[in-house]
């Protein structure tokens, strides 16, 4: 990259050609900086998952991708790459698009170095977005908040596969909000915040199991 001032350097000047310049957040997955960024031409209006190994300014696409027109799609700048972790090998993240741009929007998704990138699971199906957020590992499961449309913004976790990724728990029963927020690993337990129906907003723990 291009050195500056001697202490760092800019990895990845993809303003140059036909890129525009990508999102800031991103993470670190077998030793390349994933990102999400967009096209200016000669393909506007498209956002891809793109990966670069910090050193070079080398910018490669992750094949199978889901951001295209035909799946879902937002201005360049209307998608970013919001919460991210690592499980099993494989990238488990969420767009954060602004505007709802069609099915498989702002939903859980999973990408590796191998089959590329792809929808894990709608968990709002259609049209709609589910937004899942606070992305946390707890032992061999992400757990995260979600709106699934029916019981309204709720704790969910999964194993990374698509049947594996439900609703853990539903504290504001019915179509209520618990809003599950601050979710931080502590040992062996999953704490977090959460509006409770009559205790009010209150900081909760589980240890994952449902138990």
């Amino acid at each position: 990259g291009t050195t500056i001032k001697g202490f760092y350097s800019l990895i990845n000047s993809v303003v140059e050609g036909p890129f525009v310049s990508p999102t800031i957040p991103h993470i670190v997955y077998n030793n390349q900086i994933v990102m999400i960024n967009g096209y200016s031409v000669p393909l506007p209006n498209h956002s891809f998952l793109s990966k670069c190994d910090g050193i070079s300014e080398t910018l490669g696409l992750y094949t199978n991708t889901v951001y295209q027109e035909t799946t879902f799609l937002g201005q360049s700048n209307s998608v970013q790459l919001g919460d991210a972790v690592i499980l099993n090998g494989n990238i488990l993240f969420t767009p954060k698009v602004t505007t709802t741009f069609g099915a498989g929007g702002d939903e859980l998704l999973s990408a590796n170095d191998t089959t590329g990138a792809s929808i894990l699971k709608d968990i709002y199906p259609g049209l709609n977005v589910s937004s899942p957020r606070g992305m946390t590992v707890l032992g061999s499961n992400v757990f995260f908040s979600a709106n699934d449309g029916i019981n309204g913004r709720e704790l969910w976790k999964t194993d990374g596969t698509n049947v594996g990724t439900t609703l853990y728990l539903d504290l504001n029963a019915g179509s209520g909000n618990s809003n599950p927020e601050q979710l931080k690993v502590l040992g062996s337990f999953l704490t977090f915040t959460a509006q409770h129906p009559t205790l009010g907003k209150e900081l909760f723990k589980t240890n994952g199991t449902g138990s």
